[in-house]
């Protein structure tokens, strides 16, 4: 029995490669993880259509543990599943906060990181939880330049990860996934932190903000914008689907056609047209490849 933790961030070429696998093997496989967290940063969604799949056994877990607080553990489930009221919960309990720009949220994060390692809180620090002692580790490992200070992370390093205390800075491009994995990581507390946009070189244009912007309504922008992976198999029913519109438009056309023999689309979308141009695509790729449908 194999067991796949996170298996949400498992890119599907490399799921397709462990399945030949245990099939050769004859292993059982479980896949464990959150669909709603980060995917893999590879092709990904596999595991989500997994889950949605009425003919795959799906177990889910329906208590938390790691919130000390039960309001807490009732806001993150909500905040999982888009519903906005979860962040006038957090707000609520001033959790959510507002700087006047990102250096100041930086700077804020930083100096409760430091408040928090001095009063023995973890954000994280080396503990075993088992018995609250500390880790002895070598001199000589620490000379070799194998420990750093880290207070901070990536939210996609910290998903998995349970500490003390979290504190999460978002900006106007922070998704669903990203702000539902950062606030749910800190047993005793977990904070959002964000400012105004500001103006951004890389992005070319003025920030979206208007004069009304909000913390709270920054923190509830981040959790509508939903950024799920499409599996290969859900985005070729998309098209296949569009396709079949096409097909009700124009019955004398054949969805697997080539794309250098579809007609005129004058009076078809243009998004249908652009559909099945790829299903065609997707078709020929498929008989020369050998993959299994």
């Amino acid at each position: 029995m194999v067991v796949i933790d996170e298996a949400g961030m498992v890119d599907t070429r490399l799921m397709h490669e462990y399945s030949q696998i245990a099939r050769a093997k004859n292993w059982r496989t479980a896949l464990v993880g959150d669909h709603r967290q980060l995917g893999s940063v590879e092709a990904g969604g596999l595991f989500a259509e997994l889950v949605a799949d009425p003919g795959v056994t799906t177990v889910e877990l329906d208590t938390l543990h790691r919130f000390e607080h039960d309001w807490e553990a009732d806001a993150s489930l909500a905040l999982r599943d888009g519903d906005s009221r979860s962040v006038d919960t957090y707000d609520c309990h001033g959790r959510v906060h507002g700087h006047t720009d990102q250096v100041a949220a930086v700077d804020a994060v930083a100096d409760e990181a430091f408040s928090a390692i001095v009063t023995g809180r973890d954000v994280p620090d080396l503990t075993n939880l088992d018995n609250g002692h500390r880790h002895a580790i070598p001199a000589d490992y620490i000379a070799a330049g194998n420990v750093s200070v880290r207070y901070a992370s990536t939210i996609n390093r910290a998903q998995g990860a349970t500490v003390d205390e979290a504190h999460l800075i978002i900006d106007d491009r922070t998704s669903a996934a990203q702000i539902y994995v950062g606030i749910t990581r800190g047993r005793h507390a977990n904070h959002v932190h964000t400012a105004p946009p500001s103006f951004d070189p890389e992005r070319h244009g003025p920030p979206e903000a208007g004069t009304d912007w909000t913390p709270s309504g920054a923190v509830t922008a981040a959790a509508g914008r939903r950024s799920d992976q499409m599996s290969a198999t859900s985005r070729r029913r998309t098209l296949r689907t569009l396709a079949a519109e096409a097909r009700n438009q124009e019955p004398d056309r054949v969805v697997s056609e080539p794309a250098s023999e579809v007609g005129p689309t004058h009076d078809v979308p243009e998004r249908v047209a652009a559909a099945r141009r790829r299903l065609a695509q997707l078709a020929r790729r498929e008989s020369t490849s050998g993959l299994e449908r």
